[in-house]
């Protein structure tokens, strides 16, 4: 899918125009991060603040569990029980807020290559390989990948800095016993690694089976029509 994206706003849009004019085959990925990396990022900075708040209720509530065995001031207790339910609630308005942005940039993601692949396909004369099937795939199966792509790209760095924070925090509480539960992450990663490539491969084999399935049945329909 090289060069695929000369995407219709691009001709309304200077800069667009001139870096595609410049790199007619940059791949896919740098022009999709190059043209919705300001949505992205926005979604990004809602999913980081939203990381942070999840660890903060665990804390303000051992902190008010210690504060009940000194002589502590109402004021100081009914600070840190106002807290407990705020930053639960923004907690939860940002998270909400992250999957907005990350689903509706994907949307415009879908749409962008769906408008993209039909231009594309619409240059192609009769005699060249325009192979239906693998048209019908593209649009329906690869690019609703890149849909839910968007929606989970930022777990790259975020799942890494949660499982920091909630090592932290129980290194914190039980000290060195947290090697042990390290240990065994580590000693599972390889299988979670092989079970990862062998979905890969099997959704390779299903998308190329979808692909004839599609040629085969647009054959036959053509076929019927004839007749």
């Amino acid at each position: 899918m090289r060069g695929l994206l000369p995407l219709r706003n691009a001709r309304s849009n200077p800069s667009q125009e001139k870096r595609l004019l410049h790199h007619p085959r940059e791949p896919l990925l740098h022009t999709l991060a190059h043209v919705f990396w300001r949505p992205l990022a926005r979604a990004a900075a809602f999913k980081l603040a939203s990381d942070l708040l999840r660890y903060l209720p665990p804390l303000l509530l051992s902190h008010l569990l210690l504060l009940l065995d000194t002589d502590f001031s109402p004021a100081e207790a009914y600070a840190y029980a106002l807290l407990l339910p705020l930053t639960t609630l923004a907690q939860a308005l940002l998270v909400n807020q992250y999957f907005w942005l990350a689903l509706r940039t994907g949307v415009h993601v879908r749409g962008a290559l769906t408008s993209a692949i039909c231009a594309r396909a619409l240059e192609y004369r009769r005699r060249d390989d325009a192979d239906g099937g693998r048209l019908a795939n593209l649009i329906s199966s690869d690019c609703g990948r890149l849909n839910s792509a968007c929606g989970s790209i930022n777990m790259a760095w975020s799942a890494p800095l949660q499982i920091l924070l909630a090592l932290a925090l129980l290194s914190r509480v039980l000290g060195s016993a947290v090697i042990g539960g390290v240990g065994c992450m580590l000693a599972l990663w390889p299988v979670q690694v092989a079970i990862s490539r062998a979905l890969a491969r099997q959704r390779a084999s299903i998308a190329r089976a979808t692909d004839d399935r599609l040629q085969r049945t647009a054959a036959a329909l053509a076929a019927s029509r004839a007749v």
